[in-house]
Protein backbone atom coordinates (compact mmCIF):
# COMPACT_ATOMS: atom_id res chain seq x y z
CA UNK A 1 0.00 0.00 0.00
CA UNK A 2 1.28 3.19 -0.71
CA UNK A 3 1.23 6.46 1.25
CA UNK A 4 -0.42 9.71 -0.38
CA UNK A 5 1.82 12.40 0.23
CA UNK A 6 -0.76 13.89 2.55
CA UNK A 7 -0.19 10.87 4.73
CA UNK A 8 3.53 11.28 4.31
CA UNK A 9 3.99 14.40 5.95
CA UNK A 10 1.59 13.56 8.56
CA UNK A 11 4.38 10.42 9.18
CA UNK A 12 7.18 12.50 8.80
CA UNK A 13 5.40 15.15 11.16
CA UNK A 14 5.25 12.68 14.18
CA UNK A 15 8.55 11.13 13.98
CA UNK A 16 9.94 14.87 13.96
CA UNK A 17 8.16 15.25 16.94
CA UNK A 18 8.75 11.66 18.56
CA UNK A 19 12.56 12.83 17.55
CA UNK A 20 12.46 15.92 19.76
CA UNK A 21 10.84 14.15 22.67
CA UNK A 22 13.39 11.82 22.52
CA UNK A 23 15.97 14.01 22.64
CA UNK A 24 14.29 15.77 25.44
CA UNK A 25 13.44 13.32 27.71
CA UNK A 26 16.90 11.27 27.26
CA UNK A 27 15.15 7.89 28.08
CA UNK A 28 18.97 6.10 27.56
CA UNK A 29 19.94 8.03 30.84
CA UNK A 30 17.56 7.13 32.72
CA UNK A 31 14.87 10.09 31.94
CA UNK A 32 11.26 10.01 33.64
CA UNK A 33 11.48 6.52 34.96
CA UNK A 34 14.46 7.46 36.94
CA UNK A 35 13.09 10.63 38.20
CA UNK A 36 9.73 9.42 39.11
CA UNK A 37 11.60 6.89 41.13
CA UNK A 38 13.41 9.61 42.66
CA UNK A 39 10.69 10.82 44.48
CA UNK A 40 10.27 7.25 46.19
CA UNK A 41 11.85 6.67 49.61
CA UNK A 42 11.42 5.60 53.11
CA UNK A 43 9.42 8.07 55.33
CA UNK A 44 12.25 8.19 58.04
CA UNK A 45 14.99 8.12 56.03
CA UNK A 46 17.58 8.79 59.01
CA UNK A 47 16.11 6.18 61.28
CA UNK A 48 18.48 3.35 59.97
CA UNK A 49 21.66 5.12 60.67
CA UNK A 50 20.69 6.67 63.37
CA UNK A 51 19.29 3.11 64.96
CA UNK A 52 22.21 2.82 67.59
CA UNK A 53 20.82 6.43 68.77
CA UNK A 54 17.34 4.83 69.85
CA UNK A 55 17.10 5.60 73.43
CA UNK A 56 13.33 4.97 74.20
CA UNK A 57 10.19 3.68 71.98
CA UNK A 58 6.82 4.52 73.23
CA UNK A 59 3.79 2.92 71.57
CA UNK A 60 0.41 4.28 72.22
CA UNK A 61 -3.08 2.57 71.79
CA UNK A 62 -6.71 2.29 72.98
CA UNK A 63 -5.37 3.92 76.43
CA UNK A 64 -2.61 0.89 76.89
CA UNK A 65 0.87 2.31 76.77
CA UNK A 66 4.18 0.50 76.60
CA UNK A 67 7.84 2.17 76.75
CA UNK A 68 10.85 0.65 75.52
CA UNK A 69 14.01 2.39 77.20
CA UNK A 70 17.48 1.71 76.06
CA UNK A 71 20.03 0.43 78.84
CA UNK A 72 23.69 -0.30 79.17
CA UNK A 73 22.29 -4.32 78.42
CA UNK A 74 19.60 -3.34 76.22
CA UNK A 75 15.98 -2.19 75.80
CA UNK A 76 13.80 -3.21 79.03
CA UNK A 77 9.80 -2.79 79.69
CA UNK A 78 9.25 0.30 81.92
CA UNK A 79 5.89 -1.02 82.63
CA UNK A 80 7.05 -3.63 83.72
CA UNK A 81 10.14 -3.02 86.30
CA UNK A 82 12.68 -2.40 83.97
CA UNK A 83 12.38 -5.79 83.07
CA UNK A 84 14.82 -6.81 80.00
CA UNK A 85 12.89 -6.95 76.84
CA UNK A 86 13.14 -9.05 73.90
CA UNK A 87 15.71 -7.88 71.75
CA UNK A 88 14.15 -9.77 68.80
CA UNK A 89 10.74 -7.86 68.53
CA UNK A 90 12.92 -4.85 69.31
CA UNK A 91 15.17 -5.26 66.70
CA UNK A 92 12.02 -6.36 64.04
CA UNK A 93 10.26 -3.10 64.86
CA UNK A 94 12.67 -0.81 64.13
CA UNK A 95 13.62 -2.47 60.71
CA UNK A 96 10.11 -2.77 59.97
CA UNK A 97 9.89 0.98 60.42
CA UNK A 98 13.08 1.54 58.55
CA UNK A 99 11.34 0.19 55.81
CA UNK A 100 8.00 1.73 55.06
CA UNK A 101 8.22 3.93 51.78
CA UNK A 102 6.09 6.64 50.67
CA UNK A 103 5.42 4.79 47.44
CA UNK A 104 1.49 4.32 47.88
CA UNK A 105 -0.39 7.83 48.46
CA UNK A 106 -4.16 7.01 48.86
CA UNK A 107 -5.09 9.77 50.41
CA UNK A 108 -4.26 14.02 51.43
CA UNK A 109 -7.31 14.96 53.02
CA UNK A 110 -7.36 15.26 56.48
CA UNK A 111 -11.27 14.49 56.58
CA UNK A 112 -10.78 10.82 55.84
CA UNK A 113 -8.04 10.00 58.62
CA UNK A 114 -11.26 8.27 60.43
CA UNK A 115 -11.75 6.23 57.26
CA UNK A 116 -8.02 4.73 57.65
CA UNK A 117 -8.33 4.29 61.10
CA UNK A 118 -4.72 7.11 61.20
CA UNK A 119 -6.48 9.84 63.31
CA UNK A 120 -4.47 10.55 66.39
CA UNK A 121 -5.87 8.87 69.08
CA UNK A 122 -7.69 5.86 66.91
CA UNK A 123 -4.92 4.28 65.68
CA UNK A 124 -1.54 2.67 67.18
CA UNK A 125 1.31 5.42 67.92
CA UNK A 126 4.64 4.60 67.52
CA UNK A 127 7.28 7.14 68.70
CA UNK A 128 11.07 6.86 68.71
CA UNK A 129 13.52 9.28 70.05
CA UNK A 130 16.96 9.88 71.16
CA UNK A 131 18.59 10.84 74.41
CA UNK A 132 18.21 14.09 73.56
CA UNK A 133 14.76 13.72 73.10
CA UNK A 134 14.38 14.26 69.34
CA UNK A 135 12.02 12.70 67.44
CA UNK A 136 13.65 9.76 64.88
CA UNK A 137 10.20 8.83 64.05
CA UNK A 138 6.51 9.27 64.97
CA UNK A 139 3.87 7.35 62.92
CA UNK A 140 0.18 6.81 63.28
CA UNK A 141 -0.40 2.72 62.44
CA UNK A 142 -3.99 2.23 60.73
CA UNK A 143 -6.62 0.11 59.38
CA UNK A 144 -5.66 -3.02 57.55
CA UNK A 145 -6.80 -2.87 53.91
CA UNK A 146 -10.03 -4.65 52.79
CA UNK A 147 -9.07 -7.45 50.14
CA UNK A 148 -10.68 -9.63 47.76
CA UNK A 149 -10.93 -12.93 49.08
CA UNK A 150 -11.47 -13.93 45.65
CA UNK A 151 -8.14 -12.82 44.62
CA UNK A 152 -5.36 -14.47 45.52
CA UNK A 153 -3.20 -11.92 44.34
CA UNK A 154 -4.53 -9.22 46.42
CA UNK A 155 -5.14 -10.53 49.71
CA UNK A 156 -1.69 -9.28 51.17
CA UNK A 157 -1.36 -7.66 55.18
CA UNK A 158 -1.17 -3.80 53.67
CA UNK A 159 -2.16 -1.15 56.09
CA UNK A 160 -2.51 2.38 55.88
CA UNK A 161 -0.15 4.76 58.17
CA UNK A 162 0.49 8.30 58.43
CA UNK A 163 3.73 10.16 59.80
CA UNK A 164 2.32 12.28 62.40
CA UNK A 165 2.43 16.12 61.63
CA UNK A 166 1.61 15.30 58.13
CA UNK A 167 -1.43 14.97 55.64
CA UNK A 168 -0.29 12.01 53.15
CA UNK A 169 -1.55 8.84 54.03
CA UNK A 170 0.12 5.82 52.88
CA UNK A 171 -0.33 2.07 52.26
CA UNK A 172 2.47 -0.02 52.90
CA UNK A 173 3.36 -3.68 53.38
CA UNK A 174 6.35 -4.12 55.57
CA UNK A 175 4.26 -2.82 58.70
CA UNK A 176 2.79 -5.07 60.90
CA UNK A 177 0.67 -3.68 64.29
CA UNK A 178 2.94 -3.62 67.00
CA UNK A 179 1.40 -4.90 70.51
CA UNK A 180 0.90 -1.94 73.14
CA UNK A 181 -0.03 -5.05 75.83
CA UNK A 182 3.62 -5.15 78.03
CA UNK A 183 3.73 -8.60 78.72
CA UNK A 184 4.25 -9.05 74.57
CA UNK A 185 7.09 -7.73 74.80
CA UNK A 186 9.30 -9.29 77.39
CA UNK A 187 12.16 -11.57 77.10
CA UNK A 188 10.24 -14.78 78.53
CA UNK A 189 13.28 -17.04 79.01
CA UNK A 190 12.99 -17.45 83.07
CA UNK A 191 16.55 -19.05 82.99
CA UNK A 192 19.23 -20.34 79.83
CA UNK A 193 19.64 -23.42 80.40
CA UNK A 194 20.57 -26.66 77.96
CA UNK A 195 18.34 -29.94 78.22
CA UNK A 196 21.32 -32.02 77.62
CA UNK A 197 23.12 -30.57 80.49
CA UNK A 198 20.48 -31.77 83.49
CA UNK A 199 22.22 -34.59 85.48
CA UNK A 200 19.70 -34.96 87.94
CA UNK A 201 16.36 -33.47 89.02
CA UNK A 202 13.71 -33.30 91.08
CA UNK A 203 10.43 -32.61 92.66
CA UNK A 204 8.45 -31.92 95.74
CA UNK A 205 5.01 -30.93 95.57
CA UNK A 206 3.91 -29.97 99.28
CA UNK A 207 0.31 -30.79 98.87
CA UNK A 208 -0.07 -34.35 98.33
CA UNK A 209 3.84 -34.64 99.36
CA UNK A 210 4.28 -36.99 96.37
CA UNK A 211 8.30 -36.91 95.13
CA UNK A 212 10.55 -37.99 92.91
CA UNK A 213 14.16 -37.81 91.68
CA UNK A 214 15.16 -38.33 88.37
CA UNK A 215 18.40 -39.18 87.13
CA UNK A 216 20.35 -38.83 83.85
CA UNK A 217 22.33 -41.50 83.06
CA UNK A 218 23.49 -40.32 79.84
CA UNK A 219 22.27 -39.20 75.74
CA UNK A 220 20.32 -42.86 75.62
CA UNK A 221 19.06 -43.09 79.53
CA UNK A 222 17.05 -42.25 82.50
CA UNK A 223 16.08 -43.66 85.70
CA UNK A 224 14.22 -42.52 88.91
CA UNK A 225 15.49 -43.14 92.61
CA UNK A 226 12.73 -42.41 94.21
CA UNK A 227 10.05 -43.09 95.39
CA UNK A 228 11.55 -46.15 94.25
CA UNK A 229 14.30 -47.34 91.90
CA UNK A 230 13.40 -47.75 88.15
CA UNK A 231 14.46 -47.16 84.95
CA UNK A 232 11.93 -44.69 83.02
CA UNK A 233 10.97 -44.37 78.89
CA UNK A 234 14.22 -42.55 77.35
CA UNK A 235 11.68 -40.32 75.40
CA UNK A 236 9.81 -39.30 78.16
CA UNK A 237 12.85 -37.89 80.29
CA UNK A 238 13.84 -36.41 77.20
CA UNK A 239 10.78 -34.53 77.12
CA UNK A 240 10.92 -33.70 80.61
CA UNK A 241 13.78 -32.24 80.48
CA UNK A 242 13.15 -30.18 77.07
CA UNK A 243 9.68 -29.07 78.53
CA UNK A 244 11.87 -27.40 81.88
CA UNK A 245 14.51 -26.00 79.85
CA UNK A 246 12.18 -24.24 77.89
CA UNK A 247 10.00 -22.72 80.18
CA UNK A 248 9.02 -19.33 78.90
CA UNK A 249 7.12 -16.67 81.00
CA UNK A 250 3.47 -15.39 80.22
CA UNK A 251 4.55 -12.16 82.44
CA UNK A 252 6.17 -10.68 85.44
CA UNK A 253 4.22 -9.56 88.47
CA UNK A 254 6.58 -8.11 90.92
CA UNK A 255 10.46 -7.17 91.10
CA UNK A 256 12.37 -8.31 94.22
CA UNK A 257 15.01 -6.21 95.93
CA UNK A 258 18.68 -8.24 96.54
CA UNK A 259 17.82 -10.19 99.64
CA UNK A 260 13.88 -9.79 99.47
CA UNK A 261 11.97 -13.24 98.77
CA UNK A 262 8.42 -13.30 98.06
CA UNK A 263 5.50 -12.80 99.77
CA UNK A 264 3.42 -15.69 100.89
CA UNK A 265 0.31 -14.23 98.60
CA UNK A 266 2.19 -15.93 95.88
CA UNK A 267 1.78 -19.14 97.54
CA UNK A 268 5.14 -20.95 96.12
CA UNK A 269 5.23 -23.30 99.22
CA UNK A 270 3.51 -25.71 96.90
CA UNK A 271 5.58 -26.76 94.00
CA UNK A 272 9.54 -26.86 94.05
CA UNK A 273 11.20 -28.21 91.48
CA UNK A 274 15.25 -28.55 91.64
CA UNK A 275 17.76 -29.40 88.95
CA UNK A 276 21.54 -29.95 89.14
CA UNK A 277 23.88 -29.96 86.49
CA UNK A 278 27.70 -31.36 85.60
CA UNK A 279 28.94 -28.20 87.19
CA UNK A 280 27.56 -24.90 88.57
CA UNK A 281 25.11 -24.18 91.23
CA UNK A 282 21.52 -26.21 91.36
CA UNK A 283 19.00 -24.41 90.11
CA UNK A 284 15.46 -24.68 91.69
CA UNK A 285 12.12 -23.59 90.57
CA UNK A 286 9.21 -22.62 92.94
CA UNK A 287 5.44 -22.88 91.00
CA UNK A 288 2.67 -20.60 93.23
CA UNK A 289 -0.91 -19.78 92.99
CA UNK A 290 -2.62 -18.47 90.08
CA UNK A 291 -2.10 -15.48 89.22
CA UNK A 292 -4.37 -12.76 87.76
CA UNK A 293 -3.75 -14.33 84.05
CA UNK A 294 -4.69 -17.98 85.81
CA UNK A 295 -1.55 -18.64 84.59
CA UNK A 296 0.81 -19.98 87.60
CA UNK A 297 3.30 -18.08 89.97
CA UNK A 298 6.58 -18.98 89.40
CA UNK A 299 10.08 -17.86 91.10
CA UNK A 300 13.60 -19.20 90.58
CA UNK A 301 15.26 -18.89 93.61
CA UNK A 302 17.72 -16.33 93.99
CA UNK A 303 16.10 -14.43 90.86
CA UNK A 304 14.66 -10.72 91.09
CA UNK A 305 11.77 -11.77 89.12
CA UNK A 306 8.24 -13.15 89.91
CA UNK A 307 7.08 -14.62 86.79
CA UNK A 308 3.89 -16.30 85.88
CA UNK A 309 4.29 -19.65 83.20
CA UNK A 310 1.32 -21.29 81.23
CA UNK A 311 -0.94 -24.04 82.62
CA UNK A 312 0.05 -26.19 79.93
CA UNK A 313 3.81 -25.88 80.68
CA UNK A 314 3.43 -26.64 84.53
CA UNK A 315 1.51 -29.77 83.55
CA UNK A 316 4.11 -31.50 81.42
CA UNK A 317 6.17 -30.78 84.27
CA UNK A 318 3.81 -32.60 86.80
CA UNK A 319 2.53 -35.66 84.31
CA UNK A 320 4.02 -39.42 85.75
CA UNK A 321 6.42 -41.60 84.08
CA UNK A 322 5.60 -44.59 82.37
CA UNK A 323 7.21 -47.87 83.75
CA UNK A 324 9.66 -49.31 81.33
CA UNK A 325 8.46 -53.21 80.56
CA UNK A 326 11.01 -55.18 80.62
CA UNK A 327 10.75 -57.62 77.36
Amino acid sequence: MKLVPQNRFLLFLALLLWGGALLTEKPWEGGAHERTSSLVGPLFPELQRQRQEIDQIQLRSQGEEVTLLRTSTGFVVKEKWGHPASSTRVVQLIDSLSLLDNRDVVSTNPEKRTTFGVEKGSGTQILVQNSRGEILADLIGGKLRAADPFTAAQVRLDFYVRPSGRNEVFLVNAYQPPSTEASDWLAGDLFSLNAEDIALASRLEFTSGETWTLVHDGPEAWHMENPEPRDIDLYEGDSWAFSFSNLRASDVWAHLEQGETPSPEFGFSTNVFRVEMGQGKPLELRLGGLAPNSDRYAWVVGSEWIYSVPNHEVDQLCMPFSVVSED
